[in-house]
């Protein structure tokens, strides 16, 4: 039987303790308080990694724009996949995704799977990958890039903004199923009430925001809270549990609405009814499953296909 460690590109960081100390859960707070409660200081700590953004951040849209951030190698396995999933559907949507320290070559891939869309408004961006100097773990900073850009987009465009694993596939039209859920929120999240560690409260496979005041806030200090505490080498991830301490913190200042990301905007049994499929690990991302997922996907996109085929039938 394989195992996720065999089936993982010997690339991709084999992280033994998944949790963060008690010691490093209070520096982190540390920073999450202040990066809240000083929009100025929030602001300085995020401003190196303003400065090494290149590229183009999308344009104001009414309808909003779904997020993924990816290296090199999760580019070439998943993001083309992504973006023509959504394609597909033939349904106007702004997509942008953010390239992590890409090499050249990546960079010119991602623009000519721009020129070959008609219904996604494909935008990219990139940055060095400064900020993964000196982790012990490269993957602490790419689990967090999308969180770092999303709130350069949501200040930029005053769009709201939807974050998605780039291994995702939509089923489904994100956006119609996606805007009631946000409608009248500041985040759309998705909580894990029965977990008792802080790095895993929330779920950080699809997180939305909205350019509500509060939400626009919460994005200013996520980024300043993650440009604050990289540099001092965590040794596990930090988006999920800044976004934990983030919420927690809105509680003591003042309310934050947060909505429920319903299950099917993230579905790891790719059901046919739901919207977005998610590969969680990866043995699902080598299995059967995803791959017939994936191929469907990319049929669909070559000479004699259908552009907008559905998903293929669950085995």
């Amino acid at each position: 039987m394989e195992t996720e460690k065999s089936d993982r590109p010997a690339s991709v960081d084999i992280i033994a303790k998944k949790r963060h100390s008690l010691f490093w859960r209070y520096r982190i707070r540390r920073r999450v308080r202040r990066a809240l409660r000083d929009p100025d200081w929030a602001l300085r700590r995020a401003e190196a990694f303003r400065r090494d953004v290149g590229g183009d951040l999308p344009k104001p849209s009414s309808q909003g724009i779904v997020l993924a951030a990816c290296d090199d190698l999760y580019y070439h396995s998943f993001a083309p996949t992504l973006v023509r999933s959504i394609e597909r559907h033939g349904v106007t949507q702004p997509v942008h995704l953010h390239l992590c320290a890409p090499r050249p070559e990546t960079l010119a891939d991602v623009a000519e799977l721009s020129r070959s869309l008609r219904h996604v408004a494909l935008s990219w961006t990139w940055d060095s990958g400064a900020l993964a100097e000196g982790l012990p773990y490269r993957s602490i900073y790419l689990a967090s890039a999308r969180f770092l850009i999303a709130p350069l987009i949501l200040e930029s465009t005053g769009t709201a903004v939807l974050c998605v694993d780039v291994d995702a596939i939509a089923n489904k039209p994100i956006w119609e199923h996606y805007a009631p859920v946000r409608a009248a929120a500041d985040i759309v999240v998705i909580q894990r009430r029965d977990e008792t560690s802080d790095s895993r409260r929330v779920r950080a496979g699809a997180f939305g925001m909205n350019p509500t005041p509060k939400g626009r806030r919460f994005a200013a200090a996520l980024i300043g809270s993650l440009a604050a505490t990289m540099p001092l080498k965590p040794r596990y991830h930090l988006d999920q549990i800044v976004i934990y301490y983030l919420m927690r913190e809105f509680e003591r200042v003042g309310s934050l609405a947060a909505a429920d990301m319903p299950p099917e905007l993230s579905d790891f049994g790719f059901e046919p009814e739901t919207v977005i499929w998610m590969a969680k690990g990866w043995k699902m991302k080598s299995s059967s499953l995803f791959k017939d997922a994936q191929s469907n996907v990319e049929a669909s996109f070559q000479p004699g296909g259908d552009a907008q085929a559905g998903p293929a039938p669950k085995k």
